[in-house]
Order: C-alpha cells, then sequence, then structure tokens
C-alpha cells in the first residue's frame, strides 16, 4: 500500500519494484513508483516563521523526537535536527504552531518528501493548514559507518577478568542520536578474552565513540557495565582505517577510578563521496 501526501492510504496492486531505479506504474491509480534505499542521517529543518504571527513552532516524529524552536530566538535559523534511519523513513513530521500556550495551527509533513533533494541541498515543503500554510526548508546529512572489529583484550583483572558473559558495547553519540551496537559471546574469557564480531555505527556529527566492558545477561537482557573508555574518530575520518587502543577505567564505591584492562580494536570508515566528516556541528 501507498500512502499519499495527506496520509491517505491506497491501496495499490502488483507493484514490482525490485531494486533500485527500477520504475513501474499503475493504470489504475495512475502512479508512477520508483524505488530508492534507504538513507540514515540526519535532516535540519528551517521553519519560515513570522515573529508577528506566532511566538513558536513544536515539530515530531511518531518515533518520540521532538523540537521546538521560539520565534523570537535564533533557534529557527539554526535549525532542528531529527534522526533519520529505515525505522521511520516512512513516517510523518506533526507540525504545530503557538501563540502563546495556544495551538493556532497544525498540519503533517512527510518525511520522505524532505530527503528528495542532492546530498546537503536545501529544498522547501508545504505545510498545509487549516488556517495558513508553513514552508519549511530541510536539508539532509547522509551518514557514514565506522566498523569496528578485531576485537580483542588483554591484562583484565579482578572481578572483570570472571565475568560469565563478557560482551563490548560501542556507542556514538550525536547531536540528535544515540546509536548502540554490542558484541556477541566472546570467543574465549578470562583476562584475555576476544570476539570475532564486526560491528557497525552511524556517524555525523560525533568525534568521539564510547567503549564499554559489560556483564551481559542473556536471561534478562540487562548489560551492566564494569568499565569505560573512549576512542577519538577524527583520525578515523581522515585516514579511512586507525588500530585503537583503549584503556578501560572503573568507579569504585567509593569513588576511586581504577584501571581494569585494555581493549584493542580495528576500526574503518566509509561514507559518501565529497563530503568531510564530523559533518554539521560537533556534538
Amino acid at each position: 500500500s501507498i500512502l499519499a501526501s495527506n496520509g491517505n492510504e491506497i491501496e495499490v496492486k502488483d507493484i514490482k519494484v525490485i531494486k533500485p531505479g527500477d520504475v513501474t506504474t499503475n493504470t489504475k491509480t495512475n502512479l508512477k513508483l520508483v524505488f530508492r534505499g534507504a538513507k540514515v542521517g540526519m535532516i535540519k529543518m528551517h521553519p519560515k516563521l513570522s515573529a508577528t504571527e506566532y511566538t513558536r513552532v513544536f515539530i515530531s516524529l511518531e518515533d518520540g523526537q521532538s523540537k521546538t524552536a521560539l520565534v523570537s530566538t535564533s533557534d529557527t535559523n539554526n535549525g532542528l535536527d531529527f534522526w533519520i534511519d529505515p525505522t521511520n523513513w516512512f513516517g510523518f513530521f506533526s507540525v504545530q504552531l503557538f501563540r502563546g500556550d495556544d495551538v493556532m495551527a497544525e498540519g503533517k509533513l512527510r518525511l520522505l518528501d524532505c530527503i528528495q533533494g542532492s546530498e546537503q541541498e536545501k529544498t522547501s515543503s508545504i505545510v498545509t493548514m487549516p488556517s495558513s500554510d508553513l514552508e519549511i526548508e530541510h536539508s539532509f546529512f547522509e551518514a557514514g559507518f565506522a566498523e569496528i572489529s578485531n576485537i580483542r583484550a588483554f591484562d583484565f583483572e579482578g572481578d572483570a577478568a570472571e565475568l560469565t558473559d563478557p560482551r563490548i558495547m560501542i556507542r556514538s553519540k550525536g547531536k540528535c542520536h544515540i546509536n548502540i551496537n554490542m558484541t556477541g559471546e566472546a570467543e574465549c574469557k578470562g583476562a584475555d578474552p576476544k570476539w570475532s564480531d564486526k560491528l557497525a555505527l552511524p556517524v555525523v556529527d560525533e568525534y568521539i565513540i564510547s567503549v564499554d566492558f559489560c556483564e551481559y545477561d542473556e536471561v534478562t537482557g540487562v548489560s551492566d557495565c564494569i568499565g569505560t573508555g573512549a576512542i577519538n574518530i577524527l583520525p578515523l575520518y581522515k585516514d579511512g582505517k586507525i588500530d585503537a587502543r583503549v584503556d578501560l577505567k572503573q568507579q569504585t564505591a567509593l569513588g576511586e577510578t581504577i584501571a581494569i584492562g585494555t581493549v584493542f580494536m580495528s576500526l574503518s570508515f566509509s561514507g559518501p563521496r565529497g563530503v568531510s566528516f564530523p559533518r554539521n556541528e560537533r556534538a
């Protein structure tokens, strides 16, 4: 099925679109469809508001992301950032215009309409509202991917060397998103565990990746962080590949910070051509 621009669902049968670039038509509904692969990244939105009409704008997505901007400040000039990936690709932005605490107008904007331009190109959409229409300028910043592999640890001491199910958790935190990935069960455990997993994280404006050493509970799905460290990925953006050493630290119940071991890993980076990372502003 297909969603029209007003949010209504249109039933379309026998659509055979299987790979990027394929085009098909449906004579019953007179539609032309083109397959495009879902991209991951960030949308920056600039509502075109007049301070004499409204005091603020509120924009939200079904996945819980929301941003508000006061017309009297520079918020709308700086832009409102939203994280986009295949989980919300077919969603809608809800847009509300306020005067004081009162909603004066509201409407919806299809997310797909906001990423039709070329990389970082500024395009505009019109949100149709009962009282007036709102123009929103938007641009899309495609993410790159950091791939982590060859993960191994050395010289774990104390409780860290006695974990039943040790895991490595990788976290990236950008201006409008947090992404987490975790290894599976270690190939070997004890003081020198290692993992065969390849982990991938989308990155846009990050310059640090966090590394956590965890005890994983298979029954509850809960991870208990034992120690943590970080990797500066600016050299990764520049060189495309790096080998990283992460000295993990743990904070004791007395507030002391102690070393628990070292993790080594290999990182590689891939991203859209002709684009410098980190993008936008640093998180």
